[in-house]
Formats: C-alpha cells, sequence, structure tokens
C-alpha cells in the first residue's frame, strides 16, 4: 500500500491498535487530514482472518468512503501487472508549512527520509502507482463486489 496524507499534527499511538482506532477517529475530526491511500489488489483478496473479518475490513473501506470526503481509496488491481509499488509500503506525509516526510514500512520497523531528494523520488513513484491505479469512482465498487463473494 501507498498513500499520501496531508497531516495537521504528527499521529501516535500505544500500541497498533490504538494507534489504528485513533487514526481512524481523526478522519472525522473538526479539521481532518486528508488521507489518499492506493491499497493492493492482493490486500483485498488475501483471505486473513476468514470470511467474517474480511467482510468487516471490506464493510469499513466502504464506510470510510461513504462518511469521509477527505478520504480516498483507490485499489491498484492485478491487471496493472508489474507496478512502481511492488518494492514496498510507504506513506508520503505531507504538512502545511513543513517540507513533508516519507514514511517506509518493512515487516520490522518503519524509515523516516526527510531530503528533498527522498521526496521527490518518492513522490514520482508515488505518482506512477496512483496512474495505475483504479479511478476512486471504479474503485469504490470494488470492496462492494468482494462484500458479496463472500
Amino acid at each position: 500500500m501507498c498513500g499520501r496524507r496531508s497531516c495537521l499534527r504528527p499521529i501516535c499511538g500505544a500500541g497498533r491498535r490504538a494507534g489504528r482506532s485513533g487514526r481512524q477517529q481523526i478522519l472525522g475530526a473538526e479539521s481532518p487530514p486528508r488521507l489518499w491511500a492506493i491499497v493492493d489488489e492482493a490486500a483485498l483478496v488475501r483471505p486473513v482472518g476468514g470470511p467474517e473479518a474480511m467482510r468487516g475490513q471490506l464493510e469499513h473501506l466502504i464506510s470510510v468512503g461513504r462518511k469521509h470526503d477527505n478520504a480516498h481509496v483507490q485499489v491498484l488491481p492485478f491487471s496493472a501487472g508489474a507496478h512502481a509499488g511492488l518494492a514496498g509500503r510507504f506513506v508520503l506525509l505531507e504538512f502545511p508549512e513543513d517540507p513533508g516526510v516519507v514514511h517506509v514500512e518493512s515487516a520490522a520497523d518503519g524509515l523516516y527520509l526527510e531530503t528533498p531528494q527522498d521526496l521527490q523520488r518518492y513522490q514520482l513513484l508515488y505518482d506512477h502507482v496512483h496512474a495505475s491505479a483504479l479511478s476512486v469512482r471504479d474503485s469504490r465498487g470494488y470492496p462492494k463486489n468482494r462484500v458479496s463473494a463472500l
């Protein structure tokens, strides 16, 4: 997955679950950040946790798209073939008065990159992945179709 977030303040939390829950609530805040996420189709079809867990995750994606004008999710379909995002997950964090930062994720930890060269390189990478993804409109129907298939 790769994404882009326009942040008003740093996002942190105690533990993964608390952090995830806190991030979900931030989308509905009074002055919410903008979130633009691109999710590989493999993440939406790989069975993790059984059909009920998968259904819950997909329904959450549908709900986020419906409830929050500041959150956009795009699906990167299998039909895109090999794409620029295969190297790994990253998030571009943009701040109103800062140049931004890139958070690169791995299985063990994460790394923050702040140099102008890193930001430019990951912006280009994001642009390529974004160009390969389904439109926001077409992506909205994808989770609904997957829920029906479960």
